[in-house]
């Protein structure tokens, strides 16, 4: 992962908005396991915002630990965002 300090007024890329927003309560969870394990997976960046990971990348700024992230590289964001979803009827965070 880079270690690229992310900024705290980046916006979630609008494929970001595609699904429901966390409820508090699943918030807080992510928040508590980001403080006690870390940050798994990458906040992935397209065109200058949050493609995938808006509630890892909040969880880690109120955890207090520094965001990872990694450009999106691919050829189709719409299913790089989706594809999670569909497939296992999960998202990532």
């Amino acid at each position: 992962m880079s270690s690229t300090l992310l900024s705290p007024e980046l916006q979630p890329h609008p494929l970001a908005l595609l699904f429901r927003p966390f409820t508090p309560e699943e918030f807080a969870d992510l928040v508590e396991d980001i403080c006690a394990n870390g940050q798994h997976l990458p906040i992935m960046l397209y065109e200058g915002k949050v493609l995938d990971g808006w509630h890892r990348y909040q969880a880690c700024l109120k955890a207090g630990t520094t965001p990872q992230s990694e450009p999106y590289t691919g050829c189709d964001p719409v299913a790089y965002v989706c594809a999670p979803s569909i497939c296992t009827g999960a998202r990532r965070a």
